[in-house]
């Protein structure tokens, strides 16, 4: 069985807990980061030398679950800030992303799924521990 990591980016202290608790729920995530915008989340990935030593076989997280509204740096800017970076980094181009928000504007949707690394859209509320188990089954 595959082991994997996971970063969760939400502004929402509340929302991160609720989704960590899932995810510890599933047998093979052996970790979950957090930061609560875009930007901590880039700096976090593009620290890349320090987090390969600091979390030994659980960087680059396989899964990042990211929300759209968020301050300093939103969902949109971290997805375009890491479309502009993933290039330079080993391993960055199999990271799945999940936008996981409460907005269902059809836009937002079509947006996010237009970066090819964008392979879900889930909206807060819907998805219970089950069936986030079966979404994530799909890419590992």
């Amino acid at each position: 069985m595959n082991k994997y990591s996971v970063l969760i980016v939400d502004d929402s202290e509340a929302d991160r807990y609720l989704l960590k608790r899932d995810l510890k729920g599933i047998k093979n995530i052996t970790h979950v980061h957090e930061a609560s915008n875009g930007k901590e989340a880039l700096d976090f990935l593009t620290n890349h030398e320090n987090n390969s030593k600091q979390y030994p076989n659980k960087f680059p997280p396989l899964f990042i679950f990211f929300d759209i509204n968020m301050p300093v740096i939103d969902g949109f800017g971290f997805l375009k800030g890491f479309d502009e970076i993933k290039d330079g980094y080993e391993n960055y181009d199999s990271i799945i992303f999940i936008m996981f928000t409460t907005s269902q504007l059809q836009q937002e949707i079509d947006l996010a799924l237009s970066y090819e690394f964008v392979k879900e859209y889930l909206i807060k509320g819907d998805i219970d521990k089950t069936t986030l188990k079966e979404r994530l089954s799909k890419y590992h």
